[in-house]
C-alpha cells in the first residue's frame, strides 16, 4: 500500500469522523493543495491567505464547510481573531 493509504485523514474519514483544519497560505501551492485535500474530503476548513479573490475561488470549488480569512500571518492579532 502507498504511504497515503495509511494517513490519519483517510482513516478518520473511513470511521466517519470529520476534521477541522485552519490552513495558512491556502491560496496557492502547498496550502491550496492542503485546502483541496481536506476540504475535498468534506472536512471543515478555514482558509487563510492575503489574496481574498483566490480564497473565494478555492472555497466555492470545495464541497466542504469553508470559511475564508484574508489576512497576513505576520499580523498575530488577525490570526488570533480568525482562529477564534
Amino acid at each position: 500500500r502507498a504511504c497515503h493509504d495509511r494517513s490519519p485523514l483517510r482513516s478518520s474519514i473511513e470511521r466517519g469522523v470529520r476534521l477541522k483544519a485552519f490552513i495558512t497560505g491556502a491560496s496557492t501551492g502547498i496550502g491550496e493543495a492542503l485546502a483541496r485535500h481536506y476540504g475535498g474530503a468534506g472536512n471543515t476548513v478555514g482558509l487563510c491567505s492575503r489574496r481574498e479573490d483566490l480564497l473565494r475561488r478555492i472555497a466555492t470549488s470545495l464541497p466542504a464547510n469553508c470559511s475564508i480569512h484574508p489576512l497576513d500571518v505576520a499580523d498575530t492579532g488577525a490570526v488570533a481573531r480568525a482562529a477564534a
